[in-house]
């Protein structure tokens, strides 16, 4: 099958999305010094 862009382009700019977001913004615990 030849999927149109706009089928799997929106989950791949989410999937990437997400994981920017992972690593400038690392969980509040982890970064808790406690």
């Amino acid at each position: 099958y030849d999927f149109p862009n706009n089928f799997w382009t929106p989950c791949v700019a989410h999937t990437l999305n997400l994981t920017l977001k992972d690593i400038c913004n690392p969980p509040i615990q982890d970064a808790d010094p406690k």
